[in-house]
């Protein structure tokens, strides 16, 4: 999953195969986690990210899908940095998705 961004650019294909498999795996997990598990702040952003990555990689746009947006809104509660917290705390801009306004 953290071969993203620079490695992104030059080696596309295989980083689609890579997080269609991460995917998979996640899913897998998260279909044997118990109840309290699934819902663990940890769990979600990995899960979250693990699919936004997905869908990036595939070239879809991830504000133009219900299930990536939810992804998304869900890390932006989880990292406290709903607008409403905007020019309160510069940090929690620098690790809100960009998304639409939420």
């Amino acid at each position: 999953m953290e071969q993203n961004h620079v490695y992104f650019e030059t080696h596309h294909s295989g980083l689609t195969a890579l997080s269609a498999e991460a995917l998979n795996i996640a899913k897998e997990i998260d279909s044997c986690l118990p109840a309290w598990a699934k819902t663990c702040w940890r769990w979600r952003i990995l899960f979250n990210r693990i699919l936004l990555d997905d869908y990036r990689y595939r070239g879809e746009k991830i504000n133009d899908c219900k299930k990536t947006l939810a992804a998304m809104h869900e890390i932006i509660e989880i990292f406290h940095c709903l607008t409403t917290y905007k020019g309160i705390n510069h940090y929690h801009e620098r690790v809100r998705p960009p998304c639409p306004e939420y």
